[in-house]
């Protein structure tokens, strides 16, 4: 039984050993992912509009799975490099806080909480469903239709 558990323990060790070299070739890292061309994305300027807070995190995850990144701390560095104007005066304000003894923000989770309590409104789905209550088709149903499709969203 023990002589098993010594057979098993040096098996595991070779494994590990296998995948540290894997892990540290940077050749076979590159080829995991084939390099394609992503388009570039929109800058978020700190608008509160639940709409655009929607669409830049959603972009951000597409762009974050096309590139294949995963590590949560690279992704919060690379949000911040698509912030200008408000945004990035926020990120600013927020980075200085960080160094001075605040708390990091070490997840993309974290991130979406501080991000959506800066910029998505509070009251944004109530102002939705009034909006969506006020809505009559004034001129062509094209319009209305596009009105509608945009409140949806």
């Amino acid at each position: 039984m023990v002589s098993t558990l010594k057979e098993q323990l040096e098996e595991l060790k070779r494994e590990l050993n296998i995948y540290k070299i894997a892990s540290s070739n940077s050749v076979l890292v590159a080829t995991s992912m084939p390099k394609i061309d992503i388009p570039l994305l929109k800058e978020f300027s700190g608008m509160r509009s639940r709409k655009d807070v929607k669409n830049f995190l959603w972009g951000m995850g597409q762009y974050f799975r096309a590139k294949g990144i995963m590590n949560d701390a690279t992704k919060v560095n690379i949000y911040a490099m698509y912030f200008i104007d408000v945004a990035w005066l926020w990120w600013c304000r927020r980075s200085i806080d960080e160094r001075r003894g605040g708390t990091a923000i070490g997840t993309r989770h974290e991130f979406h909480r501080e991000f959506k309590a800066q910029f998505y409104l509070e009251y944004a789905k109530d102002e939705t469903r009034a909006k969506l209550r006020r809505l009559m088709q004034q001129l062509t149903v094209k319009e209305y239709v596009r009105e509608f499709s945009e409140l949806i969203l």
